[in-house]
């Protein structure tokens, strides 16, 4: 009788358990929000902080010489680096999505070293030599960090 309650007459569709399903769908795509573009605020956020337009970005993709800051900005974002411009190769493999972190963790390790031989004390010099390290060492992966432009373009 009170099951009767929770059913649509005719339809056979047990409410119960439809309205408890549509919560939890419209919860997780709350939550899970843009996983296209998961770096999207950062990039937009320190874009903004430093004047870039989406061409400056475009350009640095390819001579990332000129926006060190705007790299410093994001890695402080990740917390992939400090204040101090201290690189932290555990929070880049945190940052790593899973399908890539076997092939990025030697590359990560490797620019971890040289960076820490740096003697530079300039923290936007430092985001931008971890940077380059990466380009020279895993072009394929410095493509796809999502630094200059969405994941995957």
């Amino acid at each position: 009788m009170q099951r009767e309650n929770f059913k649509r007459q005719g339809t056979g569709i047990d409410m119960r358990i439809i309205v408890p399903c549509l919560a939890l769908l419209s919860l997780v795509l709350f939550v899970r929000g843009d996983d296209k573009d998961p770096h999207g605020p950062i990039r937009e956020k320190c874009k903004d902080q430093f004047g870039l337009s989406s061409e400056d970005l475009k350009e640095a993709m390819e001579d990332p010489n000129d926006v060190g800051c705007y790299l410093l900005c994001f890695f402080k974002d990740l917390s992939i680096m400090d204040d101090s411009g201290e690189f932290d190769p555990l929070a880049a493999m945190d940052a790593i999505e899973e399908s890539a972190k076997d092939g990025a963790r030697p590359v990560i390790f490797s620019c971890y070293d040289q960076e820490k031989k740096s003697a530079t004390k300039d923290t936007c010099a430092r985001a931008l030599e971890v940077v380059l390290c990466f380009k020279k060492e895993a072009p394929e992966l410095y493509k796809n960090l999502g630094l200059f432009h969405p994941l995957g373009q």
